[in-house]
């Protein structure tokens, strides 16, 4: 509440609204739909794929199609939730419609958000630009640490008798969710297109506007405004979102008015993922193919 308070605030009385309206006037519309449309419907396609691949892994096969949209209701549900934990509720959803356990699912998505964070860390430290300061290194740096303590302790646990028998499940699935050299790199390379398709959204919504920045520079402000958002466990990131990209983007040299319409075109992109996602459920409701009991559900022993 203090940090979205702060932001708010700053919002109120460094925006200027009047000019920031003038740019977004003159916004190139079709651009901005087409490019945001067609990030956002690659982003779920390599989601989902990242999904039944870790599914697989554990010997569990559930269609693409019913994956793709469990995801796609989720995502849209995670941009208005703290640390995007509404993306939890795909696992009630993959519970219910295709009767998987409940520490299989939550063994996927821990997966999933091991490997996002590890993925937005390098990429953040890979892209931040060349002029760095040693302070940008050692936070990176890190991060990265951080991530590697993490999966190392995760690993010793996943191969310890010493687990209660009540997590030991979960710990197994997580385990056997990505045990290979191939696993881990198909889930390491999903990982990373998914968040260069974001790049690739919001650099096509910064360009409606006239904002040009190269795309390793997008790289770089996806990666430390998600990462933002999330320890600010505000919802959706709201004002945090728009206090960062506008500081990130006057950092790169883009005027102060054009960086703020810049912050807000990049929450116009997240409405268009919340109005994508709207579409899809009631495509969904209208017809969208159920399935019941369980029937297309295919359990297979885990491919070694």
């Amino acid at each position: 509440m203090v940090v979205f308070v702060g932001c708010a605030g700053y919002i109120a009385t460094s925006f200027v609204w009047s000019e920031i309206i003038d740019v977004l006037r003159g916004a190139d519309l079709p651009f901005l739909l087409l490019g945001g449309t067609t990030s956002i419907l690659v982003f779920w396609l390599l989601r989902t794929a990242r999904w039944q691949q870790l599914l697989r892994n554990l010997g569990i096969g559930v269609s693409f199609r019913r994956l793709y949209f469990w995801n796609v209701l989720t995502l849209g549900l995670a941009l208005v939730t703290p640390m995007q934990s509404g993306e939890l509720l795909k696992l009630r959803l993959l519970k219910r419609g295709a009767n998987i356990d409940l520490s299989l699912g939550l063994a996927t998505f821990a997966a999933e958000r091991i490997a996002d964070i590890g993925v937005l860390a390098v990429l953040a430290l890979v892209a931040l630009p060349l002029r760095r300061s040693a302070d940008d290194l050692t936070v990176m740096s890190g991060i990265i640490g951080s991530v590697v303590v993490v999966s190392v302790v995760l690993r010793a646990l996943t191969m310890s008798r010493w687990l209660p028998a009540l997590v030991r499940p979960f710990a197994e699935a997580l385990h056997n969710s990505a045990n290979t050299l191939p696993r881990i790199a198909t889930l390491l390379a999903l990982t990373a297109g998914c968040w260069c398709v974001t790049a690739l959204g919001w650099q096509a919504s910064l360009r409606s506007i006239g904002v040009d920045v190269d795309f390793i520079a997008v790289v770089a402000l996806v990666c430390v405004v998600t990462i933002v958002n999330v320890l600010s466990f505000i919802p959706g990131g709201l004002g945090i979102s728009e206090v960062s990209t506008t500081v990130f983007l006057v950092q790169l040299g883009v005027p102060q008015t054009q960086a703020q319409a810049g912050a807000v075109i990049v929450r116009v992109y997240g409405l268009i993922i919340i109005a994508l996602s709207l579409l899809h459920l009631g495509v969904g409701r209208l017809g969208w193919p159920r399935l019941e009991d369980g029937s297309r559900v295919r359990l297979r022993p885990p491919s070694e």
